[in-house]
């Protein structure tokens, strides 16, 4: 639970910290003026890709609630951000950490989606049940049940609605 918690705190500070890595990696390793030009394209691409991902794993109802993220969220993240950490590195293996960073980016993307959609239609789901079964088995209102009918007066077109109030409940 440390490490997932760990990860959701580190969400958005990393939004800024690897674009920022990739810049000072570029100022130690990197060379020549057409590779800056690149990473001056890439790197608000990599933070708006961060900020996306971030954004949806932490509108999940379960993150929001545990302040954790799930383990795949873990796995997820921890490759997209060692992918992004070697490509601040520019050594031989920079292409091959820019084309792993971007499917895991999108790997990343589309399961923040999927999870989303699937936790947050589990909790519509249990809200439903609960209401349904809330008007089920309606509760007393102040020691009484209330029931309503509907009728339309002679000549009019509007229905009006008649609350009656009982002592008991209707089939008791």
């Amino acid at each position: 639970m440390i490490l997932r918690r760990a990860f959701f705190y580190a969400l958005f500070p990393a939004a800024f910290v690897l674009p920022a890595w990739m810049l000072i990696g570029w100022g130690i390793y990197g060379h020549g003026g057409w590779g800056f030009l690149g990473l001056v394209i890439a790197c608000p691409i990599v933070f708006i890709a961060l900020v996306v991902i971030a954004a949806l794993l932490a509108a999940r109802p379960a993150v929001r609630r545990d302040k954790a993220l799930s383990w795949r969220d873990v796995g997820v993240l921890t490759v997209l951000w060692a992918c992004i950490i070697g490509f601040g590195f520019f050594g031989d293996t920079t292409s091959l950490f820019a084309v792993l960073g971007a499917l895991a980016a999108l790997s990343a993307f589309w399961i923040a989606l999927w999870e989303l959609f699937t936790d947050g239609a589990r909790v519509m789901r249990e809200t439903m049940e609960t209401f349904e079964a809330q008007a089920a088995h309606p509760s007393p209102v102040e020691g009484g049940y209330y029931t309503a009918t509907r009728s339309a007066p002679a000549g009019s077109d509007d229905d009006v609605i008649i609350i009656h109030e009982s002592r008991e409940r209707d089939g008791d």
